[in-house]
């Protein structure tokens, strides 16, 4: 049954605001609290569950009522997290402060491993030795939880010191940390490197849009500059390895050309990261999302394209042939 026009909302692209996109499908608006998709501190696992859900629910929508409905009941995880903790931004070479916020996890007695130590130490030293640089301090009632600063370089921005004290905020804080620093220098790419553990090289390398390689022996990550980003990063030149996000932004920026890259890579991320779910959902939901832009029964900035239903079951491919390459 068509929805009423004030119950249509306006949304279209896989990034719309999801809260008023579920919330005219199920007949109601208004979400309360809970958090949006575009919320860059989100997950990317639950922004992918999010978003497929609304994809689900178009193709529903539209005839298509064989997609699981199971995708609604997706894992969550808080992807509130940093908003529901204390931040203060230390700017200069206020190294004393730095020593205070951290004393809590490096005193002695503390439970905080060596190697978390060892890097809280770095604060006050980064910050004395390079006195433009920005800390950005996270804690939950006076208790260090995540850190990271930022410090302006002539061609990058770079990330001299991360560290996290609590499992579940090292994502949210690295795409903050991204986030500030492309408001710093919109046009440099952002960039830090490893410690030589592999725990930390794999965090590293779960993360959407960094690019790994190496420099004088040690392990860096690029995040490249969001202009241009199709054309400069080290991937394929239609946009099939970039990150979800990074399209998202580009597009945000006025490039409405990467529409049909961002289904692709929303497709690819979401297979790859569950496969059996996302798999036969989109089958459905792609020509489901389609028809309904077609038949006008949402709004769109860009127009129903079957380039874009190419794109997104080229996606799907990706992801299945990144995951095989990973089994052998």
């Amino acid at each position: 049954m068509p929805l009423p026009k004030d119950q249509r909302g306006v949304y279209g692209n896989p990034r719309e605001d999801f809260e008023r996109a579920r919330g005219a499908l199920a007949g109601f608006t208004g979400l309360g609290e809970e958090p949006s998709v575009m919320d860059y501190g989100a997950s990317e696992a639950v922004r992918a569950g999010e978003l497929a859900s609304l994809l689900s629910s178009l193709a529903g929508f539209g005839g298509l009522g064989a997609v699981s409905r199971t995708v609604r009941h997706a894992p969550k995880v808080d992807i509130r997290g940093l908003n529901a903790l204390d931040r203060e931004i230390v700017s200069g070479a206020d190294a004393q402060k730095l020593r205070e916020f951290f004393h809590p996890r490096t005193m002695v007695g503390s439970d905080t491993s060596e190697n978390h130590k060892i890097i809280a130490g770095y604060f006050p030293e980064q910050a004395e030795s390079y006195p433009e640089t920005i800390s950005h301090l996270f804690s939950r009632e006076g208790l260090p939880t995540v850190a990271y600063q930022l410090s302006p370089k002539t061609n990058t921005t770079h990330i001299p010191n991360f560290v996290s004290f609590e499992k579940g905020f090292g994502h949210q804080a690295l795409e903050d940390a991204y986030q500030n620093a492309k408001q710093m220098a919109p046009d440099k790419p952002v960039q830090l490197v490893s410690l030589p553990d592999q725990e930390a090289l794999d965090f590293y390398r779960r993360q959407k849009g960094w690019i790994e390689d190496t420099e004088d022996g040690a392990n860096r990550f690029t995040r490249k500059a969001q202009g241009g980003l199709v054309q400069t990063c080290q991937c394929k030149a239609d946009g099939g390895e970039v990150s979800h996000s990074d399209l998202y932004q580009q597009r945000e920026h006025g490039d409405q050309s990467v529409a049909p890259q961002e289904y692709r890579a929303f497709a690819r991320e979401w297979t790859q990261e569950n496969p059996m779910m996302a798999v036969p959902s989109l089958t459905f939901a792609i020509p489901g999302y389609y028809a309904a832009k077609k038949l006008g029964l949402i709004r769109s900035r860009t127009p129903a394209s079957l380039e874009q239903v190419t794109e997104a079951y080229k996606g799907i491919g990706d992801g299945l042939a990144s995951l095989l390459d990973k089994s052998r």
